[in-house]
């Protein structure tokens, strides 16, 4: 899973993750602090098949599209995040580009979506943005960006930012049931996992290609 690519044919499309009926305000304590007076609920964390719950309104997402056919439901995650009053920002990796376009996700969040780490830093700069978020989501999350993610591999904008970003991270893997099940990916999970990334899904289901089992975008 090195390199500088996302995984080109990383399936595992499923529904999306429903920022209307899942950001809800109040709940325990997950992780530390709390953000705009609500704080992430324990009971909401992990792979309990609804994913992340609960930070009240008004937060700033910074939403990591990576390389998977699943990557078509973040444009519908953008559109119900911003109707529940938060604002998003997308990456796109390489492999992200290729199931959905820099123009569809400019669109829909109403901000020019960044792609390369080098035109970032003449724009932006990779640090502000990585402080900008009050939480990160990768979703869909393919086994390469996992691996990535897992060995602080900085190789494009995304996992550059997400070394230095300070805010909670989530992802929604999605791939295929081999991939995910496989000895170097479940490695991977259970270090992100020890350092404090949140995972929603996968679940089980029917992938794009004729198979099924976990590895589905959550519902």
């Amino acid at each position: 899973a090195a390199g500088g690519g996302d995984d080109r044919a990383c399936h595992g499309a499923g529904a999306e993750i429903r920022p209307d009926a899942e950001l809800l305000p109040g709940g325990g304590a997950c992780g530390a602090g709390t953000r705009h007076g609500s704080a992430l609920r324990d009971d909401a964390c992990d792979d309990d098949g609804r994913g992340p719950r609960a930070i009240g309104g008004g937060m700033k997402i910074l939403l990591v599209v990576s390389g998977s056919v699943a990557a078509f439901k973040a444009l519908l995650f953008v559109r119900l995040a911003r109707a529940a009053g938060h604002e998003v920002q997308a990456i796109l990796t390489q492999g992200g580009a290729r199931f959905v376009t820099r123009e569809a996700l400019a669109a829909i969040t109403g901000r020019p979506v960044h792609e390369d780490l080098w035109a970032a830093e003449e724009s932006i700069g990779h640090i502000p943005l990585a402080r900008w978020p009050d939480a990160v989501l990768v979703a869909p999350a393919s086994a390469n960006m996992l691996a990535r993610m897992a060995h602080g591999m900085t190789t494009d904008l995304a996992s550059t930012v997400l070394l230095a970003t300070r805010a909670p991270v989530w992802v929604a893997p999605a791939m295929n049931p081999a991939m995910w099940e496989h000895p170097a990916t479940v490695a991977n999970v259970a270090l992100l996992r020890a350092r404090g990334v949140r995972f929603a899904g996968p679940v089980e289901g029917a992938m794009a290609e004729p198979e099924s089992g976990a590895g589905r975008f959550i519902e």
